[in-house]
C-alpha cells in the first residue's frame, strides 16, 4: 500500500472552521487533528469507512496531498 498521501478535510459549519487530516497507517487509516499537535482522534479499518466517517461529522475533502519520493 502507497503511505506516501494524505488527504485534508475541513467543516465549516461551526463558527470556526475545522481541519482534519486522513491518512493510511498500519492499524488501517488514521484521522488526525493537525490543531492539537496531529492528535489521532479516529482509526478506521478502510479508507471508505474513514471518509463515512468524516462525512457523518459534515467534513468534506478538500485536497490530497502525495509527498515526493526520493
Amino acid at each position: 500500500m502507497n503511505t506516501n498521501w494524505f488527504e485534508v478535510y475541513a467543516c465549516d459549519t461551526d463558527p470556526v472552521p475545522g481541519l482534519l487530516l486522513l491518512r493510511p497507517c498500519p492499524e488501517g487509516f488514521k484521522v488526525l487533528d493537525p490543531g492539537q499537535q496531529n492528535r489521532r482522534v479516529h482509526v478506521a479499518a478502510s479508507h471508505q469507512d474513514a471518509r463515512y466517517w468524516l462525512n457523518e461529522d459534515e467534513f468534506e475533502l478538500v485536497g490530497r496531498k502525495s509527498f515526493d519520493e526520493d
